[in-house]
């Protein structure tokens, strides 16, 4: 027996019924994801600018370190080959005072030499890493270095390292003279140590008493007339200076410290939400500022700026006077900040630097 027609036709309008049904589900479902997939791209154009992380660079700070000889010149040979540019904090007329460092990320190395200018001969040698999950490595791979350069035989040079990798504080009596092994929970989180030579009397690393010989009213005046209003605060010495933030996405943060004859710091910090290169930016507006002031002095410290140009940061003495910059890539917010900073300055205490 057939089925009857109109059974038929019932079941077929039921069927056209509900592939209508599917087909506006598929529509909805479909125009569904659509204005999901426009949202997340409006989201992402939106907050992509700030998730960009800074820019890369690949070249260093320049490395103006006079030619030594001996064990000296074998040392700073040793730390370029790691990567490290050196520059001379103070030379005496028998003695010069060495600075070698590097930046990797957001940390930073550094190793100090007391040399004799005529034979090269090392007294004293001071090494101190910032602390992070390679900075033993580090540390050890700066001693592995140095060590051999600077005369360490091979048995001081291996209980130095063992003393390193222990992570405390050690005081070492070795053949070639002596290490203080400084770990890691010291001050400033930084591990270091200390060689000094058998037989070295002397008291040690100096501090620079170069400062920057520009009154630091004179520069506080340059900077207002540049669009800056500077105040005095609690501690005289200082002049910190703002400015309306301008319309392009950067922040800026400057201050003086000093006196009616010389300034002792120089601070500039450059931050942004959404660019991608702050380093050239603080670059650019650090040469600006040390160029308000024409003097000889500037002029160094602009040239050593403008061979920074492509370096991730670093730090050097130009006449003496330490400067250095550095970049912190967060996640969100990008800085770039770097001082020029007399190391015989202590806070509000200026008396120890040269008048």
């Amino acid at each position: 027996m057939g089925i009857p027609r109109r059974t038929v036709e019932a079941g077929m309008a039921a069927a056209r019924t509900g592939s209508r049904r599917v087909t506006l589900r598929r529509v909805l479902l479909a125009a569904g994801a659509l204005v999901l997939a426009v949202v997340v791209v409006l989201v992402l154009a939106a907050v992509a600018p700030f998730a960009l992380r800074e820019r890369g660079s690949t070249g260093a700070v320049p490395d103006t370190a006079m030619p030594l000889p001996g064990r000296a010149g074998a040392a700073t040979d040793a730390l370029r080959g790691l990567g490290y540019t050196c520059s001379d904090a103070v030379v005496a007329d028998a003695t010069v005072q060495r600075s070698c460092g590097t930046v990797s990320g957001p940390s930073t190395s550094s190793v100090q030499l007391l040399a004799d200018r005529g034979t090269g001969a090392v007294r004293l040698v001071q090494t101190g890493t910032d602390r992070s999950p390679t900075s033993t490595k580090q540390h050890r791979a700066v001693l592995d270095a140095v060590g051999p350069a600077i005369g360490l035989p091979p048995k001081d040079q291996a209980r130095l390292d063992d003393a390193v990798a222990a992570d405390v504080d050690t005081t070492l009596t070795l053949g070639w003279g002596s290490a203080v092994v400084h770990a890691s929970e010291r001050v400033d989180d930084q591990p270091g140590a200390t060689l000094r030579v058998a037989g070295d009397t002397g008291p040690g690393l100096r501090r620079s008493r170069a400062t920057l010989r520009v009154p630091v009213d004179a520069l506080a005046a340059a900077a207002e007339a540049h669009g800056y209003t500077c105040t005095t605060p609690e501690v005289r010495t200082i002049r910190g200076c703002d400015r309306p933030d301008a319309d392009d996405g950067y922040g800026q943060e400057l201050s003086f410290q000093g006196t009616g004859t010389a300034t002792v710091e120089v601070y500039l910090s450059v931050t942004s939400l959404y660019h991608r290169d702050t380093r050239s930016r603080w670059l650019a507006e650090m040469t600006e500022v040390l160029g308000w002031v024409d003097t000889g002095q500037t002029r160094e410290l602009r040239a050593w700026l403008a061979a920074s140009a492509d370096a991730p940061g670093g730090e050097g003495y130009v006449d003496g006077l330490p400067i250095s910059f550095l970049v912190r890539a967060g996640t969100w917010e990008k800085e770039t900040f770097g001082v020029v900073r007399a190391e015989c300055a202590r806070f509000d205490d200026l008396s120890s630097c040269e008048p």
